[in-house]
């Protein structure tokens, strides 16, 4: 079995969500998903969440804190372990910078996400983080 760590961040301003649409010649195009990207070797998931979302959206957390994790199996045979740590974003700069990855970006409800093509894991934090937030 091999083990693909994921760190990511839900992007927090006011009421809404920063979320991103994956660009059409990227891996899962049309996706809808916050920044998340593969924990390098060597590096701690706080720092990979940072680093994703510098790379994927150009913020700069002024707050960020460790919000839950999602574990997962991927692959034909379900051989690949993917746990993924996600960190609550509370933004310093506002001004959103797309890389190569994505095509456009919105900041959403809970809500309003789910209504778009999202993939599992959103709609997992989505479900069972964001909504029970409220609650």
């Amino acid at each position: 079995m091999r083990c693909v760590p994921i760190a990511g961040c839900v992007v927090k301003k006011g009421e809404k969500y920063l979320v991103a649409k994956r660009a059409e010649k990227e891996h899962r195009a049309g996706l809808w998903e916050f920044p998340t990207g593969r924990i390098e070797n060597g590096e701690k998931a706080l720092d990979a969440a940072k680093r994703e979302l510098w790379e994927e959206t150009g913020l700069r957390p002024s707050k960020i804190s460790f919000f839950g994790i999602h574990e997962r199996f991927d692959g034909k045979n379900k051989e690949i372990y993917k746990p993924i740590f996600i960190f609550l974003v509370k933004p310093k700069n506002k001004t959103v910078r797309l890389s190569h990855e994505h095509e456009e970006y919105d900041w959403l409800t809970p809500k309003e996400i789910l209504k778009k093509n999202v993939g599992v894991d959103t709609r997992y934090f989505i479900k069972n983080y964001l909504l029970k937030e409220r609650n």
